[in-house]
């Protein structure tokens, strides 16, 4: 885990740098925590969900504090992820009872003196941003699916987005659908053991996404973990 984030954070700094980035946004897009979803995941965790969460976030600080040291401004969306919901069968809680919800609430606190930084929470599992001129919508995943999501959160926000930005599926996918493009995220822990049992294939990679004022999205970057 460490010499993954190390990497990550390595690569954004040199993409950020070669591209001359002055605005970071940085987007959790959940599952930062394994919780009660999987029987499996939990068994494998090396640590319970308690001890996750003050590891995690204190993680995020020190990636967010040398983040907000190397570019002029930072902004973190956080965005809560099914592995992490209280109960495992999502019907029986609400949206807002989840325990990467402590998260943003721990940074604020943590993170208080860093003047360049800003922290956005989820809405309902739902971040809105722009960029420049192009309207991003950052969910998790589970409650959005990749091949209907473009039509449906258009009917729910009221406009139609540029980009819908999501994880959930483990796995680098982009995809056109009209107006919008539907960009997933990989990764950070690749393969567990659910994955495994489910036969489900899947490489660690984070991306790095570069937004021109001219010309919207320029360029994607696949930051591969292995």
């Amino acid at each position: 885990f460490i010499d993954r984030v190390n990497k990550l954070v390595d690569k954004t700094i040199y993409y950020g740098k070669k591209n001359e980035i002055q605005k970071l946004n940085v987007a959790n897009l959940g599952d930062l925590l394994s919780g009660l979803i999987h029987v499996s995941t939990r068994v494998q965790s090396n640590e319970n969900v308690i001890e996750q969460i003050t590891f995690v976030s204190e993680t995020l600080a020190e990636i967010l504090g040398t983040l907000s040291s190397t570019f002029e401004e930072v902004v973190f969306y956080n965005i809560c992820g099914n592995h992490s919901r209280v109960m495992a069968n999502k019907s029986d809680v609400g949206i807002k009872e989840n325990f990467e919800n402590i998260i943003p609430w721990f940074l604020q606190a943590r993170l208080s003196h860093v003047k360049n930084l800003t922290i956005v929470n989820e809405q309902d599992g739902i971040a809105e941003a722009e960029i420049y001129d192009s309207k991003l919508i950052l969910v998790h995943g589970d409650y959005d699916n990749v091949q209907n999501s473009y039509a449906k959160l258009p009917q729910l926000l009221g406009y139609v987005p540029n980009y819908i930005v999501s994880g959930h599926v483990h796995h680098h996918f982009e995809k056109e659908f009209g107006e919008t493009t539907a960009i997933v995220n990989g990764s950070l822990v690749g393969v567990d053991d659910y994955a495994m049992k489910g036969r489900y294939s899947a490489k660690p990679s984070q991306k790095f996404i570069v937004f021109d004022d001219d010309e919207g999205l320029v360029c994607v970057y696949q930051i591969k973990l292995n």
